[in-house]
């Protein structure tokens, strides 16, 4: 009896095919499940927070925003913003390979925060 070689082949071209199909799916499911359904991307849209002061948007009442202390998600939380909180003083912000983050102060706590979630606050002008 003969191999059937050309079985081998198709085979083999299919799992050569199906891992960077894979890879794909896994990374779309990824990015829906990062930035879930409904939530604005207010800060990062534009990628321009510029005021002094910044205020929480996008967030729906109950969510909070994490003051962390370094500009990542794998920093240590050390403060929180609630739903509409404004006034938050902005000491500058940046693009990161893992966002936009701002480093930002409120109630003596001083810390990093998604820009993705903080919009300029144009209501107080110092």
């Amino acid at each position: 009896m003969i191999p059937n070689t050309n079985a081998r082949k198709d085979s083999m071209n299919a799992r050569r095919i199906s891992a960077p199909v894979k890879a794909i799916s896994i990374a779309l499911v990824a990015v829906v499940v990062l930035v879930g359904p409904g939530e604005s991307t207010s800060g990062a849209e534009d990628g321009k927070i510029t005021a002094r002061y910044v205020k929480v948007d996008g967030l729906r009442s109950g969510q909070v925003l994490w003051i962390r202390s370094g500009p990542g998600k794998h920093f240590r939380r050390i403060g929180l913003l609630r739903h509409n909180t404004e006034a938050i003083r902005n000491y500058g912000c940046k693009q990161l390979a893992s966002g936009y983050w701002c480093k930002i102060g409120y109630r003596g706590v001083r810390g990093w925060s998604s820009g993705r979630f903080l919009a300029n606050d144009r209501s107080l002008r110092t």
